[in-house]
């Protein structure tokens, strides 16, 4: 039994793992397209672009400021676009 829940556990974090490998992939797509638009902001590239767009929009971020501090959707959101704002021009 205690077999089981061990190889269980190794699954599920592997599949967590599988899991923030593609939110990363996708935060990486989006700076691309940053990069072909208008391009990054002051002393930004696409490799820390990339970082902190995975890093700012995790799931645990968004678990801990609106369930563990009860901000608003709405509240979060205005957040999130002000603390992204200077990866872009």
């Amino acid at each position: 039994m205690m077999r089981g829940v061990e190889d269980a556990e190794l699954e599920i974090r592997a599949a967590l793992a599988d899991v923030e490998r593609l939110r990363y992939l996708d935060a990486a797509a989006i700076v691309r397209l940053i990069a072909a638009g208008d391009g990054f902001g002051p002393g930004m590239n696409a490799r820390t672009a990339a970082d902190l767009s995975f890093a700012l929009t995790s799931f645990e971020n968004y678990d801990l400021i609106i369930g563990a501090r009860s901000w608003s959707s709405a509240r979060y959101e205005t957040w999130i676009t002000r603390s992204l704002e200077p990866i872009i021009r």
